[in-house]
């Protein structure tokens, strides 16, 4: 069985202090991995949950200022806080959580709906107001004289280019990639370890 904690910071990024959150004992949360097409770069979202409920109690009013009463200054829902989600006290994603609403009942605050979303919720946001063409023009010249050969690809793997400037990613989207030199293991697809005795 899969055990579920919440820990939301109650202060700020710049002074973090986390508060375990009182989760609801038969609430599910679903996270969801979406990668948006990459062409466009306002929209690559990270990790995010769908929304979920929590209970309004003690614990969890104070740490969103009983936001139900609009007499009560403090938490402003239009922010995000830093959290954590720990699988069976388990560290698993770090990210923010936003406060989308608090359900009444008899005049009372019954419970507040979430949302999580992964540390990087859009990389327009990381990137603010820098602009890929400043990068661009800063490694103009290097790239200029940068030559593709194999000795070249395999430092721009192991170590990089020019001080580290460029580095090249071992990635794919269809399969997992390793390097794997034992001579017992089999040639698997994505072992990127290049036989020089038997190739195939």
């Amino acid at each position: 069985m899969i055990d579920v904690q919440l820990y939301i910071d109650k202060s700020n990024e710049d002074n973090q202090e986390y508060v375990k959150v009182d989760l609801f004992e038969d609430e599910s949360m679903t996270l969801i991995s979406s990668i948006q097409d990459i062409k466009d770069f306002s929209k690559i979202f990270a990790d995010y949950s769908r929304t979920f409920k929590i209970p309004a109690n003690n614990t969890n009013n104070k740490l969103f200022k009983h936001f139900y009463n609009p007499d009560v200054k403090g938490y402003n829902g239009a922010t995000k806080k830093l959290a954590k989600i720990y699988l069976n006290y388990m560290p698993f994603r770090e990210g923010y959580i936003y406060l989308q609403s608090t359900e009444m009942k008899n005049n009372k605050a019954s419970s507040y709906t979430i949302i999580f979303y992964g540390g990087l919720i859009k990389l327009r946001e990381a990137l603010k107001e820098e602009k890929l063409t400043a990068l661009v023009s800063n490694l103009d010249s290097d790239l200029k004289r940068l030559t593709y050969d194999a000795a070249t690809v395999k430092e721009g793997f192991t170590n990089g280019l020019f001080s580290g400037d460029i580095i090249y990613p071992l990635i794919t989207s269809e399969k997992r990639l390793y390097h794997d030199s034992s001579s017992t293991s089999p040639n698997y697809d994505g072992n990127i370890y290049h036989n020089s005795v038997s190739p195939d």
